[in-house]
């Protein structure tokens, strides 16, 4: 009986440790062990995957962290300590992503979005994209010149603050507004042409130069052959018109005098030759000629309304073309107004205040003037130089006749 006591005691204390196992092998978690994102540990303990350790069940993940867009500051100019979702977002714990709030982006909503997505008119760039490739390259009259890179920004803000570099003809925060035709106030007078100099040399004295050069304007590249003979070379370059339509945008932009700081020379390709063989590097910059009392390049040359909706200029009355450049004779419904007015304001004027011209030969054929009233012809300069005047007379008040040939 004895024996058959101890038995059962054996048997009961072995059930109880198999029962005490499968209580220590349980682990927390909701449907599995460890909510399928970790392994249970002897312990009991879940050993939860990487970004999956919030919880002790392993159940929420962590979302990427971002320098935060606001916090405390932990000492002298010290901030913007690493933040879920940067501060500006909310994390999804089931996929470990961040919703952003409004006007953000990213995955840990490090960066600002672009407003209105730069309305499908430009390219959304950070402040550090928008420096090396947009910035100007070297500032004004710096020698040798440029490397082609613009000025690189390491803010913390470098990679998050974002902004629209619109397509030519666009600008705006968003790139929404159109830019109208541009052109020359017609009524401003005894204005200059914007010029500027270039200056090429080698840093060797007497040495030839080789390679090309890049010169960028607001946005704009050409290149240029370096080679010369001579060690340094000079060209005065003069800007006697721009487009009516303008090659412009948010970032660049000019109303007629653009400042040396929008040329800037790439010189990495270009070098110093002595012999066939390189002796130094070529310099490139720029200088100042007339920056002063310089033709307008204004928006609809300041004689009309800009429409940035469609781009497009509304003249105002007595101008026309499609940027307002060209002064036009209005119709006069005035009983006593100046219907064609030429004022030449100087007064040692000395010039043609009329001037009418052919490329054709004298001819009776064409008329240089003709003039009707009301239906009825009144007088003709004809191409020929004769003068028909079909009705009135000719009256001298003073200064007399002189024919020189063809009278009788």
């Amino acid at each position: 009986m004895a024996r058959m006591r101890g038995v059962v005691l054996k048997w009961a204390a072995a059930l109880l440790l198999a029962s005490l196992n499968c209580v220590n092998a349980r682990c927390p978690g909701f449907g599995q062990s460890c909510s399928g994102h970790g392994n249970c540990t002897t312990d009991n303990v879940c050993q939860c995957d990487h970004e999956w350790n919030i919880e002790p069940d392993c159940s929420t993940k962590k979302c990427a962290k971002s320098e935060s867009w606001s916090s405390r500051a932990t000492g002298y100019n010290v901030g913007h300590s690493l933040a879920e979702c940067g501060n500006r977002g909310t994390c999804d714990r089931d996929a470990g992503t961040c919703v952003c709030d409004a006007g953000f982006t990213g995955q840990a909503c490090e960066r600002l979005a672009c407003p209105n997505d730069c309305s499908g008119k430009g390219e959304c760039l950070t402040m550090y994209r928008a420096g090396r490739d947009l910035g100007p390259d070297t500032p004004a009259g710096f020698k040798p010149g440029g490397d082609g890179i613009g000025p690189i920004y390491k803010g913390w803000d470098d990679f998050s603050l974002m902004g629209c570099a619109c397509d030519w003809g666009y600008t705006g925060s968003d790139c929404s507004l159109r830019m109208c035709p541009k052109g020359d106030d017609p009524l401003t007078e005894n204005q200059y042409y914007r010029m500027i100099n270039v200056t090429t040399n080698a840093t060797a004295v007497s040495a030839n130069l080789n390679g090309t050069f890049e010169v960028t304007f607001d946005g704009h590249s050409f290149e240029f052959p370096a080679n010369a003979s001579k060690w340094t070379a000079r060209w005065t370059v003069e800007f006697v018109s721009w487009p009516s339509n303008p090659a412009q945008n948010n970032y660049f932009n000019h109303q007629g005098n653009p400042p040396l700081s929008s040329f800037t020379c790439d010189t990495t390709s270009a070098r110093a030759m002595k012999f066939g063989k390189i002796v130094g590097n070529a310099s490139c910059y720029f200088g100042d000629v007339q920056n002063s009392n310089i033709r307008e390049y204004k928006d609809c040359s300041g004689r009309g309304i800009c429409s940035t909706a469609s781009g497009s200029c509304s003249c105002y009355s007595g101008f026309t073309g499609s940027n307002c450049e060209t002064a036009a004779t209005p119709l006069s419904t005035q009983t006593n107004a100046d219907v064609l007015l030429l004022h030449a304001k100087s007064s040692d004027y000395s010039g043609n205040a009329l001037h009418v011209k052919t490329s054709r030969s004298a001819n009776a054929a064409f008329n240089l003037l003709y003039a009707e009233s009301n239906g009825a012809d009144t007088f003709t300069l004809k191409g020929s130089g004769d003068v028909v005047m079909a009705k009135g007379g000719l009256t001298i008040t003073s200064g007399g006749q002189t024919i020189t040939a063809g009278g009788r």
